[in-house]
């Protein structure tokens, strides 16, 4: 199978007995046949193990102590024997021709490391969402699917992990997830991977993303969640600033994205009381990409007179600027996903 790489997928899982195996049959369910499915079952302790047993050898389970997603990811990349890795959440569903299609256009690109394609977010809202749609980037990605500088657009896009197909060298050569990070932690090895070569990009819908909101969590993952989520962007951010290899383009946007990553945070503090952290956060905030509007926004909250910011901004802005990735989340990076219900 000399032009048909093996793809190895991993699929982590903590508690998710009731489908995990609709994920692992949409994989068997490939056109594209040259794959091996680890399942890393990190901790579980419902059913699952049955479940996995009634697939026997056509897949294989790694089963660890609960660690969380990034250290099971890492698992099942360490087990695997493919030139390729790709990721699938277990509540997640493949399109039958997702890997036909990335492995198919990568055959025409030596030097691309990465394949990403579209997803339908189902359960988030009564209307059919499509990642690409949301952002915007439908016809831009349609138009240019080689990305020669592809960090900006994981920015922008933050393609969700179902969808990658990652060049294994490259994942090895950066010691996969960190570990440390329970959210997130998809975004900080995708930005660390696209400084490192060419991405392509597919609008072809290749992942079903079921997302259902949890009534269940406890009010203070809210918090504990924000504020996790946010000092991880926050990390992401800081370290991709001081990366010499980014064009001025790239700092520029980095530089701003961060300093908006720090100013929310800095309201996830305010929200849990963490007042003189909160303070100290809004104005590192500022100083990451200074501006006359940081400064008349941070002096404003400074000293009291937030509602008139807010309204000032409200009528800037007219129509809401829709889905944000980081609002699903906090939903679903709470849930059950590799026992992130414990943080």
């Amino acid at each position: 199978m000399r032009n048909e790489p093996l793809v190895s997928v991993v699929i982590p899982t903590y508690n998710r007995a009731h489908c995990v195996g609709e994920a692992i049959q949409s994989v068997l369910d490939q056109t594209y046949k040259n794959f091996e499915i680890i399942v890393v079952d990190d901790g579980s302790t419902d059913n699952t193990e049955e479940v996995l047993a009634t697939f026997g050898d056509k897949i294989r389970v790694i089963r660890q102590e609960n660690k969380g997603v990034s250290a099971a990811r890492n698992a099942g990349i360490r087990d695997a024997r493919g030139e390729w890795l790709a990721f699938l959440d277990s509540d997640d569903l493949w399109l039958p021709e997702k890997l036909a299609i990335q492995i198919a256009e990568l055959s025409g690109y030596s030097d691309a490391i990465a394949h990403m394609v579209d997803v339908e977010i189902v359960g988030y809202s009564r209307e059919k969402l499509t990642l690409f749609n949301i952002r915007g980037l439908m016809d831009e990605f349609r138009m240019r699917p080689l990305r020669k500088r592809p960090l900006l657009d994981v920015l922008q896009t933050q393609f969700f992990t179902s969808s990658w197909c990652l060049k294994k060298s490259v994942v090895k050569a950066l010691c996969g997830f960190r570990e440390e990070m329970r959210i997130f932690e998809d975004l900080d090895l995708l930005t660390r991977v696209a400084l490192e070569g060419v991405f392509l990009v597919s609008t072809c819908l290749g992942v079903i993303m079921r997302r259902t909101e949890r009534s269940d969590l406890p009010l203070s993952f809210h918090f504990l969640g924000k504020k996790s989520a946010l000092g991880n962007v926050v990390t992401i951010l800081s370290n991709l600033s001081s990366c010499d290899s980014l064009t001025p383009k790239e700092k520029i946007e980095v530089k701003k994205r961060l300093s908006g990553a720090r100013w929310e945070l800095s309201e996830a503090l305010k929200e849990q009381g963490c007042f003189e952290e909160a303070l100290s956060t809004r104005w590192k905030s500022v100083l990451d990409f200074p501006s006359a509007r940081s400064f008349v926004r941070a002096a404003l909250c400074q000293i009291g007179m937030r509602d008139v910011w807010d309204k000032i901004s409200q009528l800037k802005k007219g129509k809401g600027q829709g889905f944000r990735r980081s609002e699903m989340d906090l939903r679903t990076h709470g849930s059950d996903e590799a026992g992130l219900n414990k943080v």
